[in-house]
């Protein structure tokens, strides 16, 4: 049924880190990060080419007196065959740092010490080199997952989404201040498919559901543009436990320094990349929830995958995960970059049910 569908794109979300359900209810363990620095010039005077968003740019054109609204219609997380890529561009540096020495972690102290992979700019991307690429690296011929692939089939069909708004906008390339706010999306009414002409209707989650978790959303977030680049720094906000996926098949995820960047225009936003931290304690208790809900899909390959990023969870952190922890602490946070492409939609209605009734959809994939 429809919910199955919706249960094999939360594995497509996040299935692949494995990710759990923390208890944080009541936000005891939320904090505060400060960010002194902004994303675009965080690391002073470091020695690497390090990968970092456009510093703001001052541009004196008003404001657009309308908001600008998007919805993900595909999704990339990454393959092996980006490991050998220049270019790799999913996530950013967040420890100052190309890792120089064998890739292992500056930050915290690694599990493992071996098999570290560096990323070109010193992206960190622990989810991808760590759990994504050797779990696709083992599997079997013709019998594995592609996580893009799944994740960007259920969007296309508004089986499932995320929705970004940008607001104070110009319009044009440079915007020293905009405001943007982000959130994940039940779908259309009535299960509708969208026709991704700019008319769609997307729904929104209720800020927080009856259990007192809140779903992802980011509100009224401050950014920029910057050569057409769009950037937003959550950095600043509290570390938090944030719910996604569909009644009976959700997940909760503890997360922290998020960013945004990716190029806009008035007809989209493309390589809008999520990065940040996971926090790794909270990466193995869903797993065994996910597999039930979703591993019967693509013929139990979802099963076999979820398994697999089960077994790597323990060896991909890479960042502390609680601001100001000493170096020589074990490594907690996992981070993580996943990229969208956005096209124009309209905001809908807000969901009260956890999302609506369709016809069965099946695992898309």
């Amino acid at each position: 049924m429809r919910a199955t569908a919706r249960a094999w794109l939360a594995l497509a979300v996040t299935g692949a880190t494995t990710a759990t359900a923390c208890e944080l209810v009541t936000h005891a363990f939320d904090f505060r990060v400060e960010a002194t620095a902004g994303l675009c010039d965080a690391c002073p005077g470091a020695a690497a080419d390090l990968t970092h968003p456009p510093c703001p740019v001052a541009d004196p054109a008003p404001d657009l007196d309308r908001a600008f609204i998007f919805a993900a219609r595909r999704s990339r997380l990454g393959h092996p065959a980006d490991l050998g890529l220049s270019t790799f561009d999913l996530g950013l540096d967040l420890d100052c740092s190309d890792r120089p020495l064998f890739a292992l972690p500056v930050l915290c102290t690694p599990r493992v010490a071996t098999g570290w992979t560096p990323l070109p700019g010193g992206v960190d991307d622990a989810l991808f080199t760590r759990v994504l690429a050797p779990v696709y690296q083992a599997s079997p011929p013709g019998r594995g997952v592609d996580l893009d692939a799944a994740l960007s089939s259920a969007l296309e069909r508004g089986l499932y989404g995320v929705l970004v708004a940008v607001r104070q906008w110009n319009g044009r390339p440079d915007d020293p201040s905009v405001e943007v706010s982000i959130r994940s999306s039940p779908g259309l009414a009535a299960g509708a498919a969208p026709a991704w002409a700019g008319g769609d209707r997307w729904q929104t989650y209720p800020e927080v559901d009856p259990d007192g978790v809140r779903r992802f959303a980011l509100d009224g977030v401050p950014g920029y543009v910057a050569g057409g680049v769009l950037v937003v720094d959550a950095r600043d906000r509290d570390a938090t436990l944030f719910r996604f996926g569909p009644a009976g098949a959700h997940f909760d995820l503890l997360l922290r320094d998020l960013s945004f960047t990716g190029a806009l225009t008035a007809g989209g936003v493309s390589r809008f990349t999520a990065s940040g931290i996971i926090d790794q304690p909270s990466a193995q208790r869903a797993s065994a929830a996910l597999t039930t809900a979703v591993g019967a899909c693509a013929g139990g390959a979802a099963g076999v995958f979820l398994q697999a990023c089960s077994a790597r969870v323990p060896l991909a952190p890479d960042m502390p995960f609680e601001p100001g922890a000493s170096p020589s602490d074990p490594c907690d946070g996992i981070s993580f970059g996943w990229a969208l492409d956005a096209e124009p939609a309209r905001l809908g209605v807000e969901e009260t049910d956890g999302g609506p009734a369709g016809a069965d959809a099946g695992c898309p994939y």
